[in-house]
This record gives structure tokens, C-alpha cells and sequence, in this order.
């Protein structure tokens, strides 16, 4: 008599069979060779979305675009059910089985930590020069919209727009914000993740208005070089109004409604910290001959509150405190001197400088050989002054442009447009330290999953060992009764 397979169990066969394990490593390794190989002309994040964080790779065929290959997540969530349904479904647990169990839980617990990290994590970075404070980081491909009242006030209260709420308005694609703090409705569309900006009648293509092109751009390698763009359109209150945005605008949108002045403007996303960083010291050591570094290290201060702790963040010792990771990653400038001689250009309020990059933050001497060379525009309360820039005049970075960057006389301040300059100018740098951040609720699940597979695998070993002890005194008793045989 054979008994009849059932559709439950033939399922439970298939999710738990050794075969459907050995394809998922084997596509996971196929993944891992073709993302390096991609990674080398788009980028680490490019290859990351397109190969590991998305469920399948498609292919445009005849117009339509079909998954042609399962990516990292289908692979990893199915692994992760294989772990799960063969370790503990199929195999019977037992005192015999029980470290096999463990095992099996613990890289399935490894496995959905890096699903958790995937889904929850926020991702970005800090730059800071000694003495200076920082309450946020920055993500270097997520943006966000910000609408706020200009006050001249050195801080406002701003309402966000986080990137997951415009980031699929696509090509004559709308959408529309509404608050009851704003006097108007904002809508958003045409949004580009990489975007240049163009006069009109430059190219064909794009979206164009007040005399300029917001057109679609390869994208960088490097995710924080690239500028999105998107329309920005106000209706209600009284005014009405459209706009274009872009990443490397020199200043945000303003415009007048219900009698008051409102400013809009695309950046980075930026994420709160749970405390404050300051930066009291950066040691950079290179190696014998060379301006390679051997290692590099920051001390900073932890505040929060009242309350200050004194650290150290170097490679391979992250600071780890309240759901966040900072990791020291890099420094700047590179060359640590002047940058040498760059070329500036001025239209109107907009400023681009070519041959350098500056971060946000960053505090920048603008001089030459003869002193003054140019002069800004300081807008105060009721009054515009008109000052020179020296030798000892310090502006601070408001954006990082791969053309130019934004200028103020303090960190976060207002803009200074620059109404002359010149070229030949040397633009001197301050040091700084920067970190990477991760926000990731899952940090220390792999160390957790690590000690699981441990205590299972010492499991199997102990058992294995008395086992193999066991017999082999058996076996010597046995040989030790023949022997007294023989004798006797």
C-alpha cells in the first residue's frame, strides 16, 4: 500500500530540499561576481539597488519590462525559509538534532538581519572640521523638500517632504502636499534622481520654463555628486506659482503668499542624531615616504544634554550609541593644503567654481596675491550691505556641487550672493574628519546570530566528541575481555 503525496508536504519538500539551497548560493554567487563587475562603472549604491536590495533583475523585451533573474531579496528571503522549514520542520528535533537546530536558527537570524538593516536603515555621513558641532547626518542619495517661512531669523521651523513621498512622480506625474501651517498647497512632479539644468534652446528634451531646461543626466558613480531635480508648483492662499528645483541650486524658491515671504528648496535628506558631535582633534599618519595614510583618527565629544563624553572613532572601532554607527571613513582636504589655483565664475547670483569639490560645512578662505578681489552682499534686517572680500574674510560651504557651492559668513547661515569676482583665485580649505553613519536597529543581531551558530556548533562538536569517546571505550573494553581470553 503507498500512501498518496500530499500538496502540503510536496511544498514543505520543496522549501526545505539541500537542491533549492545549493541554487540560491549558486545565484547569490552569480549576483556577487556580475554587482562587483557593475560596481566598476556605476558605483557601490547602484550596484547595491540593482542587484541586492531589489527582488529581480528585469529586462526591457519588445517594450516590456520582465524579471529575467531573481536579485538578493528573492534569493535571501527564500534562503532565509529553507533555514527555517528544513531546520526546524523536517529535521525532528531531538537531543541528537538539537545543535543542528540551533545552527539553523542562528543563520536564519543572521539572514533576517540583513533584511531588517535593508528595510529600516538610514544611511549617510558627517564632515567636521576641529571645533565644529553637528546634530545631523546626511544621506548622500536620499532628498527631501522643505518648505519654510523666511524670517531672518537664524533658525525656522521647516515642514519635509521625505523622498519616498515624490520619488515615483515621473514625467507629467503630480502630486499634491497639503498642511494646515501653509497658507497654500504644494505639487510636485517630474521628478529626476540625477538632473541637470540647462538655458533653453540649449537641447531638445526635458522640462522647460523661465527660460531653463530641467533635463534627465547620467548618473555618477558616486551617488553625493549627482543633483536631482523636480517641479515645484504653489496654488491656493491667494498665489499661485511654478518653479524649477535642482540639487545645486545656489538658493532655495521664494515667493509671496497670504502677506508673507516662503521659501522652497530640494537637498539632501538629513536625519536627526540622538546627541550632539563635536570634533576636538584629527590625526591622520602616513606612511614612510609616502602621502598614503596608515591610519587616521578622530576625538570627539558625545553631548547630550548637559553631559559630555570624551572619544575616540578610528578605523575598525566604530562609536556605537543610541541606534546609530559612526565609522571613521575618510578625511579632507586630501592634498591637507591649498587647493591650488581655481577659476571662478559669477552670473547673477550664482556662483560655480571649477577644480575643486567642498562639503558642506566646510570653512573656505577665498584670496589672491593682491588682497581684495571681489565683494558680497550681506543681507541684514532692513538694510543690504555691501562688503569686500580679503584675505581674511571665512565663508562656509552651504552645498557640495561638483561646479560650485553655496556660500555664507557662518555654518547654516544665509546665503552671500557673490556680485564680482575673478579668476586665478586660491581657495584654501580647512581640515576635516569625515564619518559614515548608520542608523540600523539590527547592529548587533550579527554579533547575536554569531554566538547562536557557536553554541549550536559547540553542540554538535561536544556531542560528536563524547560519542567518538564513548566508542572508543567501548572498543577498548572489548579488546581488553579478548585479551584476558586469550591468556586464560
Amino acid at each position: 500500500m503507498t500512501s498518496k503525496t500530499t500538496l502540503p508536504s510536496r511544498f514543505l519538500g520543496l522549501f526545505s530540499s539541500f537542491g533549492l539551497a545549493i541554487v540560491l548560493l549558486a545565484c547569490l554567487f552569480l549576483l556577487t561576481i556580475f554587482g562587483t563587475l557593475y560596481q566598476v562603472d556605476h558605483g557601490l549604491h547602484a550596484a547595491k539597488e540593482r542587484f541586492f536590495a531589489s527582488w529581480f533583475l528585469w529586462t526591457e523585451v519588445g517594450g516590456l519590462r520582465l524579471p529575467t533573474f531573481p536579485a538578493g531579496m528573492t534569493c535571501m528571503t527564500l534562503l532565509s525559509m529553507n533555514m527555517l522549514v528544513g531546520g526546524l520542520l523536517r529535521l525532528k528535533i531531538s537531543r541528537r538534532t538539537a545543535g543542528i537546530v540551533v545552527v539553523h536558527l542562528g543563520i536564519a537570524f543572521l539572514l533576517l538581519s540583513g533584511l531588517v538593516k535593508q528595510w529600516t536603515a538610514d544611511e549617510g555621513h558627517i564632515s567636521l572640521a576641529e571645533g565644529r558641532v553637528a546634530e545631523t547626518f546626511r544621506s548622500d542619495h536620499l532628498w527631501e523638500v522643505t518648505v519654510f517661512e523666511v524670517t531672518g531669523e537664524d533658525s525656522v521651523e521647516e515642514l519635509v517632504i521625505r523622498h519616498g513621498e515624490f520619488a515615483d512622480l515621473g514625467r507629467d506625474q503630480r502630486r499634491r502636499f497639503t498642511s494646515s501651517e501653509l497658507p497654500f498647497d504644494l505639487l510636485l512632479s517630474n521628478f529626476l534622481p540625477s538632473a541637470m539644468v540647462q538655458p533653453a534652446g540649449a537641447e531638445e528634451g526635458g522640462v522647460e520654463l523661465d527660460g531653463f531646461h530641467l533635463m534627465a543626466s547620467p548618473p555618477d558613480p558616486e551617488p553625493g555628486r549627482n543633483a536631482a531635480g523636480l517641479v515645484v508648483e504653489i496654488s491656493g492662499g491667494g498665489s499661485s506659482g511654478r518653479a524649477l528645483l535642482w540639487g545645486f541650486q545656489v538658493a532655495p524658491w521664494t515667493f509671496e503668499s497670504g502677506g508673507r515671504t516662503w521659501a522652497v528648496d530640494l537637498r539632501h535628506a538629513r536625519f536627526k542624531m540622538p546627541f550632539q558631535l563635536r570634533l576636538e582633534d584629527f590625526q591622520k599618519e602616513d606612511h614612510p615616504g609616502m602621502s598614503m595614510a596608515r591610519a587616521y583618527r578622530s576625538d570627539v565629544t558625545k553631548i547630550v544634554g548637559e553631559r559630555e563624553e570624551r572619544i575616540r572613532i578610528q578605523m575598525n572601532e566604530p562609536l556605537r550609541s543610541d541606534g546609530l554607527v559612526l565609522f571613521q571613513s575618510s578625511w579632507g582636504p586630501q592634498d591637507a593644503g591649498p587647493a591650488g589655483p581655481c577659476t571662478f565664475d559669477v552670473a547673477g547670483s550664482r556662483v560655480f567654481m571649477f577644480g575643486h569639490t567642498i562639503r558642506e560645512g566646510r570653512a573656505v578662505r577665498l584670496s589672491n596675491a593682491s588682497g581684495d578681489w571681489a565683494s558680497y552682499e550681506e543681507r541684514i534686517p532692513g538694510t543690504v550691505e555691501v562688503r569686500s572680500v580679503s584675505a581674511a574674510t571665512t565663508f562656509y560651504a552651504r552645498d557640495v556641487t561638483r561646479d560650485g557651492f553655496r556660500l555664507s559668513l557662518r555654518v547654516g547661515g544665509p546665503v552671500l550672493p557673490i556680485l564680482s569676482a575673478g579668476s586665478g583665485h586660491i581657495l584654501e580649505e580647512e581640515p576635516y574628519s569625515v564619518f559614515s553613519v548608520v542608523r540600523n536597529v539590527s547592529d548587533k543581531w550579527p554579533e547575536y546570530s554569531m554566538w547562536v551558530i557557536t553554541l549550536g556548533l559547540l553542540t554538535v562538536f561536544v556531542r560528536k566528541l563524547l560519542g567518538f569517546a564513548r566508542t572508543q571505550g567501548r572498543r577498548r573494553a572489548v579488546g581488553d575481555n579478548s585479551a584476558q581470553g586469550v591468556r586464560s
